[in-house]
């Protein structure tokens, strides 16, 4: 199903899981829900964070001891225009290469695949093409989950659609 426009807020994506399809809240003046070209995809990562981090060195992230070369979501960082997906180096980290400028990072959305806060949830990010990577604040959010993938048929986004935003 898709959802109502008062099941989303500004910035908020909603995955069916039961088809897969994407779906935002576009505000051109009048709101309406639309699917989205889920074309940004980025390959998932290892964990994300849960605060601010520095950005250096393995260590622990969300109960996930990480090693050089893993992919990070760094969402968390007191300073949010250093938030971004990144690669775990021995020193300091750098941006993964298929996020490392503006263009590329543009709505992006990624699966996190382990960690005790973050493990297999989706997130997405408001970050625009027009945006100046390393400068601009770079917030990521939640991607909520509007139906189940093991149901006959979709719930309805009204019973499985949250206002929460991880």
């Amino acid at each position: 199903k898709v959802p109502l426009t008062t099941d989303l807020q500004s910035g908020e994506l909603a995955v069916n899981s039961f088809d897969g399809k994407l779906y935002t809240l576009k505000n051109d003046g009048a709101s309406s829900v639309v699917e989205v070209n889920a074309t940004n995809f980025k390959a998932p990562v290892r964990a994300a964070t849960t605060a601010n981090i520095t950005l250096s060195a393995a260590q622990t992230i969300d109960g996930i001891a990480l090693s050089v070369g893993d992919r990070i979501l760094v969402k968390d960082q007191s300073a949010a225009s250093a938030n971004g997906l990144y690669l775990v180096a021995s020193g300091a980290w750098t941006r993964t290469a298929d996020a490392d400028t503006a263009a590329k990072l543009a709505g992006a959305v990624v699966v996190v695949l382990s960690g005790t806060a973050n493990g297999g949830l989706s997130f997405d990010t408001d970050f625009k093409s027009t945006d100046t990577l390393g400068t601009t604040s770079n917030s990521w959010h939640r991607v909520l989950d509007i139906g189940l993938a093991s149901s006959a048929a979709p719930q309805t986004p009204a019973r499985a659609c949250c206002r929460s935003r991880g």
